[in-house]
């Protein structure tokens, strides 16, 4: 789903095509479709190798105008993901964010955010019986604090965990990221972070990284 995240991480945006719709005093409803791999962390949407001929339907209700300073809602995702073009990958995913500095009568940003996903992968467990795979079942979730430390430059932590496949024992993901943003220009803004990144099991590695990120709005 469509995680509204302010340091780097943007795993779930690709070229599409998006509808917004306000919805007067409740919210605001996003829904899109977007070209390739349904799976976070899947297939590469960009290579010949799989997942690119597939679409990927979603959507995003925000409700942020029955109460001053809180935003909640869900999102949902489902498109293929295999090379094959023949399974299909679920998200569904519940968020909720604070503006803290409109409930406490701060002068500079102050924000909490967290959401919560869990999904499906048919056929995309690597735990099966004769060799028949299971489909596997994920979750993982994260939450991140923003403060303001001028009227241009933002600190932002956050902290998540996710789990790919349930059914494997020691197979959870855990990241600390702590970065800053500048607001360069009124459309230009740099971000800037360093990942301390946790595996579980087999998957452990020497990871961790710094990563850098300019956004242009028009």
């Amino acid at each position: 789903p469509t995680v509204a995240r302010q340091i780097i991480r943007g795993t779930w945006t690709d070229v599409g095509v998006w509808a917004n719709q306000t919805v007067p005093g409740i919210g605001e409803l996003a829904l899109y479709v977007i070209n390739g791999d349904g799976r976070n962390g899947g297939v590469n949407r960009d290579t010949r190798g799989g997942g690119n001929d597939g679409k990927t339907l979603g959507g995003r209700l925000r409700i942020n105008q029955l109460v001053n300073g809180l935003d909640m809602g869900f999102s949902l995702a489902n498109g293929k993901y295999d090379p094959n073009n023949d399974f299909r990958s679920t998200r569904f995913g519940l968020h909720l964010a604070t503006d803290l500095r409109q409930w406490l009568s701060l002068s500079r940003e102050l924000s909490l955010r967290g959401e919560w996903l869990f999904g499906r992968d048919e056929k995309g467990s690597t735990v099966g019986l004769d060799g028949d795979k299971r489909d596997a079942r994920l979750q993982g979730w994260y939450l991140q604090l923003v403060k303001g430390l001028s009227q241009d430059i933002e600190a932002i932590v956050r902290y998540g965990e996710y789990d790919q496949d349930k059914a494997i024992s020691d197979n959870l993901k855990r990241e600390l990221s702590a970065g800053l943003s500048y607001n360069l220009f009124s459309k230009i803004k740099l971000k800037l972070e360093y990942q301390w990144n946790m595996e579980e099991g087999p998957r452990r590695a020497s990871n961790n990284l710094i990563a850098g990120q300019a956004v242009v709005n028009w």
